[in-house]
């Protein structure tokens, strides 16, 4: 995508950028539980 830099450069950042695609999508989901049903955000 960008030239001139290393391809490991890339992958670290493809690599971040999925976990924090991932982390986004835990945190939403876990406030879609909070709003649906308190309870069982605080079991978990």
């Amino acid at each position: 995508m960008i030239p001139f830099v290393d391809p490991t450069v890339g992958v670290l950042v493809f690599a971040a950028a999925s976990i924090l695609k991932d982390t986004e999508n835990r945190i939403g989901k876990l406030l879609d539980d909070g709003k649906s049903n308190p309870t069982s955000a605080l079991i978990r």
